[in-house]
Order: structure tokens, then sequence, then C-alpha cells
């Protein structure tokens, strides 16, 4: 389901970039060791996260109790 009426940002190109499997693995790893429940391994994806959380928040904010 799709909101029309929520504005959204520009898409993020990620296609063509990549990380080796020992790169993503040692993020896995690091995360782990330090407790870290997310593994964000491209920083071009930060900004849709912040959009998704934005709804997110948006809809707690206008739920009716």
């Amino acid at each position: 389901l799709r909101d029309e009426a929520t504005p959204r940002g520009e898409p993020v190109e990620l296609l063509g970039r990549f990380l080796t499997p020992a790169a993503v693995a040692e993020m896995v790893l690091s995360a782990v060791r330090g407790n870290r429940l997310y593994v964000i391994t491209h920083d071009e994806s930060l900004e849709p996260l912040r959009r998704r959380f934005a709804r997110m928040e948006q809809a707690i904010l206008e739920r009716k109790p």
C-alpha cells in the first residue's frame, strides 16, 4: 500500500556499487561483537531509511487512541 499524498525523496542509486563478501562479513562480525542490531553497508541508504522512519513516526502520531 502506498500513500501517494506522502512526499517521496529522490531515489538513491545503489546499483553498480558492491562490497566483497569479506568486507560485509567483517562489518557483520563487528556489529555482532559490538552488540549492534543493524549493519548499514552503504551510506547512501541512510536517506531512504530516514524517510521511512519519518513515515512510521507520522503514522504513530496520527493513530487514533
